[in-house]
């Protein structure tokens, strides 16, 4: 995730147009503050796929689906065989409801 902002810090120090991260989930405190914030879709660190097919309108990640002991799991329907290697459907018959996880 990238913040873009800008603004005048309320430490006084003028401060232009910056990207940041944040540090150990603390944000710098600005006054007028523009936010742009971009995240990017959800890639399988498994399989690479990304979160929707790049020809069709379909789901090949259910992003952030399951919340289990305070974790969010997403579920790759690739890796979990709704879709073989090039992306055709291959149904429910074919998928492994227990498979995909991470």
């Amino acid at each position: 995730m990238v913040l873009e902002v800008q603004g005048r810090a309320l430490d006084g120090l003028a401060r232009g147009p910056r990207t940041m991260l944040p540090v150990h989930g603390l944000w710098p405190v600005y006054e007028g503050v523009t936010m742009k914030i971009v995240v990017k879709s959800v890639t399988c660190p498994r399989c690479g796929a990304g979160e929707m097919h790049p020809r069709e309108n379909w789901l090949l990640i259910r992003a952030f689906k399951v919340l289990d002991n305070g974790h969010w799991w997403s579920q790759c329907l690739v890796c979990a065989g709704y879709y073989d290697a090039d992306l055709n459907v291959l149904g429910d018959a074919h998928m492994d409801s227990k498979k995909g996880w991470f």
